[in-house]
């Protein structure tokens, strides 16, 4: 699965970031505290990140790492939360985080929660607050991935980053399926009825992210082939 980072293309000096990537695991820990300095909530994510985790192994892990680039240790939110495995785990390091779903029942991580479905509009969230938004193995299941994008970007303040993860449809294994048999490998009958938009990484770099004032700032691949 494909990670990518991004930064939207307002008319601003310094842009909001992206990232696109692979799926979560059903991971996460004890609820933290939102009311602490950056300063305190800086150290408490060291102090997580250097705890044994099996998931630091897992393109998770590689994702979580890279949230390194972001400065701020401020608001975030969540998109397509599913139970919350991962806003609890931004949460515990230190990430003032809410969280969106349109399924309230399977939600168990003790932040902020919004329900509603990303496939309407408009979403009930304030623009700009953002310094990371994350959307973990949502954009397959949009209708309309650019506007999915757009809206993405204007919750971004101006140093933000975005996380999207995907399933990789430029891998050997789909190449090589489509091949075969004329299919795109997810998005047949043996994959998830709800997967509806396949992501192609040459159409998101040329089309997807300039028609969402969005640019890419890195590809992560996991696994790497």
């Amino acid at each position: 699965r494909p990670a990518v980072p991004a930064r939207p293309a307002h008319p601003r000096p310094d842009l909001p970031r992206v990232v696109h990537g692979p799926r979560h695991p059903e991971h996460g820990r004890p609820a933290a505290r939102h009311d602490r300095s950056k300063g305190a909530r800086r150290q408490e994510r060291d102090e997580d990140k250097s705890d044994p985790d099996p998931v630091e192994h897992t393109w998770a892990g590689i994702l979580y790492a890279s949230l390194g680039e972001v400065d701020q240790f401020d608001e975030a939110v969540d998109l397509g939360a599913g139970t919350g495995a991962f806003a609890q785990r931004l949460s515990n390091a230190g990430w003032a985080v809410e969280a969106v779903d349109r399924v309230p029942s399977r939600f168990g991580a003790k932040v902020r929660f919004h329900e509603f479905d990303l496939n309407t509009a408009p979403w009930p969230l304030a623009p700009e607050p953002y310094a990371l938004v994350t959307a973990l193995e949502v954009i397959e299941h949009i209708r309309d991935p650019i506007g999915f994008l757009t809206n993405i970007g204007e919750l971004l303040d101006e140093d933000g980053l975005a996380v999207i993860t995907t399933p990789n449809m430029d891998s050997l294994a789909s190449r090589v399926r489509f091949l075969m048999s004329g299919r795109l490998r997810q998005m047949d009958e043996e994959g998830d009825p709800t997967h509806i938009s396949p992501i192609f990484i040459d159409l998101l770099e040329l089309r997807y992210l300039p028609a969402a004032k969005l640019s890419l700032q890195q590809r992560i691949v996991y696994p790497p082939i």
